[in-house]
């Protein structure tokens, strides 16, 4: 399970909560304060109160009965129960993440109504907003072609992008059907190194990632910590289930880079590319 904090990063696996509000599922983080909520996932709600029902019954039974045999079965109910959990939590949620921002209910199409939560940090990017202020790097790198060989996007005029830079700064994060591009932001320097594209699907169910790192920050870990984040942000502020990643099959490294991440390869697809025929791989990664 993943323990970090939604606003910082930090990790609060075995770090002390300052408070907690039990009763609202709330806590403070304790390195930089902000207030998150406890994201139970439905198995860990379902394994509770299917444990809990199960005690009232052979409890009220024994009693009932003045039976100790149910006494006994309740209280291996209880035991039961108690491991059920950490077990579940090791085995099917371990990329869940324990902690979100305090959200309200879900929007239509699987979106959260949740305040902003970029800028996203992991340990050593950042993904924010792209901003106006990006344009020279931005065109640089989108303007080598080494770098869009593979991609689906062409590079743009100065004015062409400059316009798409405002559009993502102020566009809806993750809105059914739309492409959201971010920043991928190196910590260290402060620096644009790359970008990243969101698409939830029109029912909300699953969402489609690519990726694109400017030539002088890949091969230091930086597309697969972004990557990894960006699905991490989907995951706790959408209702997909699945994040894809399409790519094609001469893309060595971003099929790497996907595997690194734990995205499994589920089919190779025909498809035409800026005019040209190709094959692709399609990856994805589930919830959980």
């Amino acid at each position: 399970m993943d323990y970090r904090c939604p606003a910082c990063g930090s990790d609060l696996g075995r770090r002390k909560i300052s408070r907690a509000v039990v009763a609202r599922l709330e806590v403070d983080c304790s390195r930089c304060g902000k207030r998150i909520r406890v994201n139970v996932h439905p198995v860990e709600r379902a394994v509770v109160y299917a444990n809990f029902g199960a005690i009232l019954v052979l409890g009220g039974l024994a009693y009932w009965l003045e039976s100790r045999e149910l006494v006994i079965a309740a209280v291996a109910v209880a035991m039961a129960g108690s491991l059920a959990i950490p077990i579940v939590e090791r085995v099917y949620l371990r990329r869940w993440p324990r902690y979100a921002p305090l959200d309200g209910t879900h929007a239509p199409g699987g979106a959260r109504c949740a305040a902003e939560p970029l800028p996203h940090r992991g340990p050593r990017i950042a993904l924010r907003r792209l901003r106006e202020a990006d344009l020279t790097v931005f065109q640089a790198y989108r303007h080598d072609p080494e770098t869009g060989r593979y991609q689906g996007w062409t590079p743009q005029p100065g004015e062409q992008a400059a316009a798409f830079l405002a559009q993502m700064a102020r566009a809806p994060l993750f809105a059914p059907g739309e492409w959201i591009q971010l920043g991928i932001e190196s910590r260290e320097t402060g620096e644009l190194i790359g970008d990243i594209g969101v698409r939830v699907e029109h029912d909300g169910r699953s969402a489609e990632i690519g990726f694109t790192l400017r030539p002088d920050a890949r091969g230091a870990g930086f597309g697969a910590e972004a990557v990894g984040e960006a699905i991490r942000l989907v995951f706790a502020h959408t209702l997909a289930d699945r994040v894809v990643g399409i790519t094609d099959v001469r893309n060595t490294p971003s099929i790497r880079l996907m595997e690194r991440v734990g995205m499994r390869k589920v089919a190779t697809q025909e498809s035409v590319v800026r005019g040209e025929r190709c094959a692709e791989q399609v990856h994805e990664i589930a919830r959980g």
